[in-house]
């Protein structure tokens, strides 16, 4: 069986700059989808926003699989107790660390660019759960996810923020963090990688169009629903387009 990660910072980043593939790879016959956030998008909130964001993810995943039973689990992977949501053919491991903000310094609970440059030794999920003691701590749990899924012999396809700022810039911290994660996994494991342009793909003409964009435009409304309605000024910069690289 063919499977595609999806390695994302935060709940929407794979549906705003990739979700057309993601939307094809879910009807794509004998494959599986499994899909990664690192941090929960909380944006320093307490007020339930990055459950909403987690559960939005959750529900544009599974509508676009038909809406099949939704089962939330807690497994055991690398030695680590994680959640998944799965159905059909798809899975959601949320590992809920921080959210960075834009400068990469976060809301007082530190940040993946932090743990990254070694200025934070532990970093604590948002639900309580077990810290994550230095930065390999965070990329042997995507190798452990990795390793889980993959069957004999293949190679694992990832997706994933570009994490090199000349062919990407102006981008999220915590993307960058979790792209530098992921990029860390294809060098160890010889994985193929499509490394997507995250924000500054703003500034390029739009180059989606038809059953492309209506599939992005799809997931993206499904996830919205749970956060007070899709965000048009977001869709409006980044929805119709799709610029990446192979790896």
């Amino acid at each position: 069986m063919a499977h595609s990660f999806y390695f994302a910072a935060h709940a929407d980043d794979a549906l705003l700059f990739r979700g057309n593939q993601l939307f094809a790879d879910e009807h794509t016959r004998g494959a599986q989808v499994v899909h990664v956030t690192t941090t929960g998008g909380d944006a320093g909130r307490t007020d339930g926003w990055w459950q909403a964001r987690e559960q939005g993810l959750v529900d544009a995943l599974n509508a676009t699989a038909g809406d099949p039973p939704v089962t939330t689990e807690t497994i055991t992977l690398g030695g680590r107790a994680l959640t998944r949501y799965r159905a059909a053919n798809w899975f959601l491991y949320p590992l809920r660390l921080p959210d960075g903000g834009l400068d990469g310094q976060g809301f007082g609970l530190g940040s993946l660019t932090m743990l990254r440059d070694g200025r934070l030794g532990a970093l604590t999920p948002l639900d309580g759960s077990t810290p994550y003691q230095g930065w390999p701590a965070v990329v042997a749990t995507l190798r452990a996810i990795v390793a889980g899924h993959r069957d004999s012999g293949e190679t694992p396809w990832l997706n994933v923020a570009d994490p090199d700022p000349a062919r990407n810039p102006g981008d999220h911290p915590d993307h960058y963090a979790t792209a530098a994660a992921a990029d860390a996994i294809a060098d160890a494991d010889r994985a193929s990688a499509w490394f997507w342009t995250g924000y500054d793909t703003k500034n390029r003409p739009a180059n989606l169009d038809g059953l492309a964009l209506e599939a992005k435009r799809f997931l993206f409304a499904a996830y919205g629903w749970r956060t007070g309605g899709p965000d048009e000024t977001e869709w409006g910069w980044w929805g119709p387009r799709d610029y990446g690289r192979v790896r």
